[in-house]
């Protein structure tokens, strides 16, 4: 019970974050090209993610190979379940983030 609300606490930050994002996205902001982070200043934000991104891969493949090795799942049946895994993955922690990509394609030219 308490894994279950801890997961579901991570996914509120995410939320949270990916909406804070949204609204900042909204501002007029002054990127700055030559940031030391090549992001213009936006780089340490999504930072402390990481753990949640290591946990989820981390149950996925602990998935995989318990199927595997009890025979249940062929290892050609996992490519579909992986990919969907893989792109929901980069919706949930690169997506939040890409907001600023027009913003900051702007300031680089």
């Amino acid at each position: 019970m308490l894994a279950r609300f801890l997961v579901l606490r991570w996914f509120l930050r995410l939320f949270c974050w990916a909406s804070l994002l949204l609204r900042v996205s909204r501002l007029e902001l002054n990127l700055l090209p030559s940031h030391p982070d090549g992001s213009g200043g936006l780089e340490n934000g999504h930072r402390e993610f990481l753990p949640m991104i290591i946990a989820f891969s981390s149950i996925v493949s602990a998935l995989f190979a318990e199927e595997l090795v009890a025979g249940t799942m062929a290892f050609g049946e996992m490519e579909l379940i992986l990919f969907v895994m893989i792109v929901v993955g980069i919706v949930m922690f690169v997506g939040p983030v890409m907001v600023f990509a027009p913003r900051l394609k702007s300031a680089r030219l």
